[in-house]
This record gives C-alpha cells, sequence and structure tokens, in this order.
C-alpha cells in the first residue's frame, strides 16, 4: 500500500470516529424527577422531560443543567438577639421546591442564598420583640413568619417554599451551664426539704412512741404496786387472824419485805449489800421476837357437843 492509501485510510478512519462524535452529542438523557435545560449558543431555548433526548450537534446546543424537580431542603443555624438581650441559635430547616427550572438555573442570584437571607431578617425582626422564653413557646409563630416572608419572593426564583420547620433554640454553652447549675440547686433544696420533713415526720413518731412506751411502763409500774400492796395487805390480814398483834404483823412483813429485796439485789450480783443501819434491823428483830412472845395464844373455839 502506497503512502496515498494510508492517509485515505486514516482520513476515512478520522472521519468515522468524528461522525460517531458528532452524532453521540445529539443524544442525552435526563433522570427522573429532574428537569433537562438545553441552551443554543448560550441562550436557554427549551427544558427536556425526563428520559432519552436529543438536540443539535455541538458547539450548536448543549445541556446547561440537570435540575432535580423533587423536595430538597437546606439547613441553617441561625443566630439572633432577643428581647431580654439574649443570643440564641436558631436552627432552621427549608423544605423547598424547583417549579420553574430555567427560571431557578439561570437566575443572576443563587436561590438558596436569597431563602438565607430573606430567613435571616425575619427571625431578627422577630427577635427583637421576643424574650428567649417565647423563643421556645412561639417557634410557631416564627416559622409562619419565615414563610409569609420568603414564599411570595421565592416564586421570582422558580422556587416554591413548602415548610419551614423551627428547631429548639440553644443558650451559649456558658448560659446552659448556669441554667442546670440552677436546676441542680433546686433539686438539692427539694432534696434537703424532703429530708428535713422525713427527719420531722421520724422525730415525731419516736417522741410519740416514747410517750406511749413510758404511760404503758407507768400503768404496768401502778399494777405492780396495787399487786404488791395487795399481797402485804393479805400478809398483815392473814397474820393478825392467827392472833399477831397488827403493829407486829406490819413490822414483821416490812422487815422481810426488806430482806426479800436485799437478797435479790445480792443475787443479782458479786457484792454482798447491806444497809448503814443494820444495828437498827437487828434491834427490829429483837423486839419483833419480845413482841411474838409476849403475845397472847388464840382461845380455841369450843367444839359443838
Amino acid at each position: 500500500m502506497d503512502l496515498s492509501s494510508v492517509f485515505q485510510v486514516a482520513a476515512l478512519g478520522a472521519g468515522a470516529i468524528g461522525g460517531i462524535i458528532l452524532v453521540g452529542s445529539t443524544i442525552f438523557t435526563v433522570p427522573e424527577k429532574h428537569k433537562g435545560l438545553i441552551t443554543t449558543f448560550g441562550k436557554f431555548s427549551r427544558e427536556v422531560d425526563p428520559g432519552l433526548g436529543f438536540k443539535l450537534p455541538w458547539p450548536i446546543q448543549a445541556v446547561a443543567d440537570k435540575v432535580p424537580m423533587n423536595l430538597q431542603q437546606f439547613q441553617d443555624d441561625l443566630k439572633t438577639r432577643t428581647k431580654d438581650d439574649m443570643i440564641l441559635t436558631l436552627p432552621i430547616t427549608v423544605q423547598y421546591q424547583v417549579e420553574n427550572a430555567h427560571q431557578y438555573y439561570f437566575n443572576a442570584d443563587k436561590p438558596e442564598e436569597q431563602m438565607a437571607k430573606i430567613i435571616a431578617a425575619t427571625v431578627k425582626d422577630q427577635g427583637s420583640s421576643m424574650t428567649s422564653e417565647e423563643f421556645f413557646t412561639q417557634r410557631s409563630q416564627i416559622s409562619d413568619a419565615v414563610i409569609t416572608a420568603i414564599s411570595e419572593e421565592m416564586k421570582d426564583y422558580g422556587v416554591a417554599v413548602k415548610r419551614v420547620m423551627v428547631d429548639q433554640p440553644k443558650f451559649p454553652a456558658e448560659v446552659e451551664a448556669a441554667y442546670a447549675s440552677v436546676k441542680a440547686s433546686e433539686k438539692n433544696k427539694l432534696a434537703a426539704v424532703n429530708n428535713a420533713e422525713a427527719a420531722k415526720i421520724t422525730t415525731v413518731k419516736e417522741a410519740e412512741a416514747r410517750a406511749e412506751a413510758a404511760e404503758l411502763y407507768g400503768k404496768g409500774i401502778a399494777k405492780q404496786r396495787d399487786a404488791v400492796v395487795n399481797g402485804l395487805h393479805e400478809q398483815i390480814k392473814k397474820l393478825t387472824e392467827g392472833g399477831i398483834h397488827h403493829d407486829a404483823a406490819v413490822a414483821m412483813v416490812v422487815t422481810a419485805s426488806q430482806q426479800d429485796t436485799l437478797r435479790e439485789m445480792g443475787h443479782k450480783g458479786n457484792l454482798i449489800i447491806t444497809t448503814g443501819d443494820a444495828s437498827e434491823q437487828i434491834a427490829a428483830f429483837q423486839t419483833l421476837r419480845h413482841t411474838l412472845k409476849a403475845s397472847p395464844a388464840p382461845t380455841p373455839t369450843p367444839m359443838a357437843a
């Protein structure tokens, strides 16, 4: 093959490749829930629905972008100063949907940036008239105000705002720490009050129990003394009925009671217990002995015939 033939084959090959590229540039696909934007010599010409699409070869026509048409969202943390001079961070989520793809894409201002600016201005305006506590209780009011502020203006960007969610405001770290400290102090105070009440109840119940025990103890002592007195009375009665003079019987019972007490005390310990009036005790026994000797014997009762 001569040189001219080689050049002819190369030219045919290059032409074939160029043809394939040219044909390939006229075919494109658009994903589901998207819109294809076609420009002609750099100017928007039409929108293309999802699926297989055709256009003139480049550089005549080009696919500028494939814009998502499904529900989208962006989040932002806005700082605002409240009426009571508190700086809060307000997490906001905006859900929106593109309704006009070419208006959205070819707008000189970025729609998301415009939404963020409008939201910031609205929240700042709301915050200046609300306290930090109201930010917690009136978040739905803030959400409604934001939607009202951005919905109409965002139509010029081909965007429809579906929902604005305002999350719980966040205090600065030092404020949250102080708030937690106050709550902990309140809990400690409540615990102290509860403990004091419990101690008071315990003390009162213990006092009532001691009073009741003392009352029962006093009643027991009184019954015991009644029993002792009745027993002594019975002993004296039996002695006098046996012919012993009343005074002697009393002295005998008293002395016997004293000796019983001393014997009981000595039985329960290792000490020998005596009284300081031992001589008087001995004298009393002697007097009692003489009295018993001097007492007349009882007269026997005559038996019936």
